[in-house]
């Protein structure tokens, strides 16, 4: 079924259900509240998040991780207080 107009809402009171193997927005997609996924999230492009970000679990990254002006890849570990000794190496 093709269904074509300007513009088109859906109130439900309670639940709105897609039910569907797959789903296709082909246009920007605006949440205004909350949004929940449980299935896992990937993606490309790149992500812009303005506010803060709260992390369970790890990180893996395939690059440099930068805090403000700072490279993580640039500064000798910390361990219990004491800057450990790398490699000339290790630093580009």
């Amino acid at each position: 079924m093709l269904i074509q107009t300007q513009t088109a809402s859906v109130i439900a009171r309670d639940i709105l259900t897609l039910d569907s193997p797959e789903t296709i927005a082909t246009g920007n997609f605006n949440v205004q509240k909350r949004l929940t996924y449980q299935g896992g999230l990937s993606g490309r492009g790149g992500a812009d998040i303005d506010g803060s970000v709260g992390i369970k679990g790890g990180i893996q990254t395939t690059e440099d991780i930068k805090t403000a002006q700072t490279s993580v890849d640039d500064h000798a570990p910390i361990v219990m207080g004491m800057t450990v000794s790398l490699p000339a190496s290790r630093y580009k």
